[in-house]
């Protein structure tokens, strides 16, 4: 994906493209995707930008928001966070998780605060989240064991998700037919809170916090022998990718 920066009026514009996406394209549409970058905020809307279907989200920034993101950006060179999801759903991608693919991410700055914010993503078709696909799903010890698998690959991989509660793992009825992630049915979003860096701050956020996020709902509806398969195809991902888990009584309780 391609970081450009351009100017219109008194904002300052940061985009983040797919290959797909070209300038001119972006061009084309600027004036749209400002407006729905500094609107009213929304999410999961599916809209037909840049010549495909595509799901959004943004709009401005909250006060608060723009204070802390402005900090952050300035402070320590974090991205804001349609920036850093993007990126990172790149990043799973180029390594086969299945993922909403990004298309496109923009934010609008002026004079240096953030006032807005605009994260394009393909559809996942046919998906649900885990928790309402959980409990139609045929084949449910399959489906525990992908999860654990994919978890613990990413997590072999020092690859933090961030907000991996059930609202973002979402199951297709297919396997993928083509593209990152293909055969796999499980498939991430909203992974802005995270990054492949994720480990090196390991006392803010540990790699279990996202194994604690999934179970703090899940528990009270995936089974007992299905979270004990979860887990078990976890630790076999780890242990295979070469990032076994050593201490299994701190793992769990920091889970």
């Amino acid at each position: 994906m391609e970081l450009e920066r351009t100017e219109r009026g008194t904002s300052r514009l940061r985009t983040i493209r797919g290959s797909e996406v070209t300038a001119a394209g972006v061009e084309a549409a600027l004036d749209e995707l400002i407006q729905l970058a500094t609107g009213p905020r929304f999410s999961g809307e599916r809209l037909s930008l840049l010549g495909q279907e595509t799901v959004a989200k943004g709009g401005a920034t909250s006060r608060s928001g723009a204070r802390r993101h402005s900090a952050r950006r300035w402070l320590i060179g974090a991205s804001p966070p349609v920036e850093a999801e993007a990126l990172n759903l790149d990043w799973l991608g180029e390594r086969l998780f299945h993922v909403a693919s990004p298309v496109l991410a923009l934010t609008v700055w002026r004079r240096g605060i953030l006032r807005g914010q605009l994260l394009l993503t393909r559809p996942v078709e046919g998906a649900l989240e885990l928790d309402r696909a959980w409990e139609p799903a045929r084949d449910k010890p399959a489906l525990a064991a992908e999860l654990g698998s994919e978890l613990g690959r990413m997590h072999a991989l020092r690859f933090l998700h961030g907000d991996a509660y059930a609202r973002n793992l979402l199951v297709t009825d297919a396997p993928a037919a083509e593209g990152p992630g293909i055969g796999r049915r499980v498939a991430f979003i909203d992974t802005w809170a995270g990054g492949p860096a994720g480990w090196r701050s390991h006392a803010l956020r540990p790699l279990e916090r996202d194994l604690g996020s999934l179970f703090l709902g899940a528990a009270e509806w995936m089974e007992p022998d299905h979270q004990r398969t979860l887990l078990r195809s976890y630790l076999d991902a780890r242990f295979e990718n070469g990032r076994p888990v050593r201490d299994m009584d701190a793992w769990l309780a920091a889970i």
